[in-house]
């Protein structure tokens, strides 16, 4: 889309609710593809929501802008978890006992082909556990727990697995299971992540690369180191 600027009448009305970033944030959102109409409805609902899709606009527009940071995640608590010794994702994934799934998607099972029969041993640990508090996307979320994300899929898939163990069949623990909530284990590349489905029947167990598109909920929760 051409770089051009907003209908001067339009950029009046939007100014003074977009003050912090004002025409730089109109003229990226234009070259994201992003319609002036579309524009002036993100502004109009909120200061909230506009800061929310800037960064998003500004990313795929290419524009550099200066923005408020914005917190995504609350404040975590410290959780207990058990170790892991020789976890395997393609042996644990592929042993039930104890455990009842309801789907494990085809994208999770290639990162686990993936892994090639490597295994890692994880010793007890506290974790971190983050409440999603804006609608936000998995880069966002890798760059809010920074050098705390875990240090690949293997890992992740590892304290995921050992949480999923301990509430096998949807009983109450550190993992929600109300409401279809997410639970997050970023890593470098993207996320994985498990819910308890509604109908009762099992985990749900998947994941997302950091290019997709999807957004996380509020009140998903998010773990780290």
């Amino acid at each position: 889309m051409a770089r051009e600027t907003i209908d001067p009448v339009l950029a009046e009305k939007l100014r003074p609710k977009a003050s912090k970033i004002g025409d730089q944030v109109m003229h990226a959102a234009l070259k994201s593809g992003l319609s002036p109409e579309a524009l002036q409805r993100v502004v109009e609902q909120g200061g909230e929501l506009q800061k929310l899709v800037t960064p998003i606009i500004i990313r795929l527009s290419g524009e550099t802008v200066q923005t408020v940071p914005v917190s995504i995640l609350g404040s975590p608590r410290s959780i207990d978890v058990l170790g892991a010794e020789g976890f395997s994702a393609e042996m644990y994934f592929g042993s039930l006992t104890g455990v009842i799934i309801d789907y494990i998607s085809p994208s999770f099972k290639d990162q686990i082909a993936g892994c090639h029969g490597q295994w890692i041993n994880l010793e007890a640990a506290a974790l971190r556990c983050y409440q999603v508090e804006k609608l936000t996307e998995t880069q966002l979320i890798i760059e809010a727990v920074g050098d705390r994300a875990f240090e690949s899929f293997l890992e992740a898939s590892a304290r995921m697995w050992q949480m999923i163990k301990a509430q096998g069949r949807g009983q109450c623990g550190n993992l929600a299971t109300i409401g279809f909530r997410s639970n997050i284990f970023p890593y470098p590349k993207g996320a994985i992540f498990c819910r308890w489905s509604k109908s009762e029947r099992g985990w749900i167990v998947t994941d997302r690369l950091v290019a997709s598109p999807l957004a996380w909920d509020v009140y998903d929760q998010v773990f780290s180191r």
